[in-house]
């Protein structure tokens, strides 16, 4: 089992660090999204052998995932959150850009 020091957690709280909250958080915006509708995603990484997902990341995870607009998911190694973020963002060629 992981542990820390009573000093590093209270920094982490200090620091906005919040228990089982996912890892990585993008924002993409309606012009950058497949279907036109911007959203957020919450990734939370793992590695592809040997994880567990913590209680406090699958609650988190589940409440993410009742808001709308919002898609919260555990993934297994680069792979498979690559894969993930590119169902939901239009490919570079699709793309215009502004200038």
């Amino acid at each position: 089992t992981f542990t820390t020091s009573w000093a590093a957690k209270a920094r982490n709280r200090a620091e906005g660090l919040v228990r089982g909250l996912p890892d990585v958080l993008l924002v993409i915006p309606s012009n950058r999204a497949k279907n036109g509708k911007a959203c957020i995603l919450f990734v939370e990484m793992k590695r592809i052998k040997k994880s567990a997902t913590s209680d406090e990341q699958k609650h988190w995870i589940d409440a993410l995932n009742e808001v709308g607009n919002v898609e919260a998911r555990v993934c297994k190694g680069a792979d498979e959150a690559i894969s993930f973020v590119q169902n939901y963002i239009k490919k570079p060629s699709s793309l215009v850009l502004p200038f």
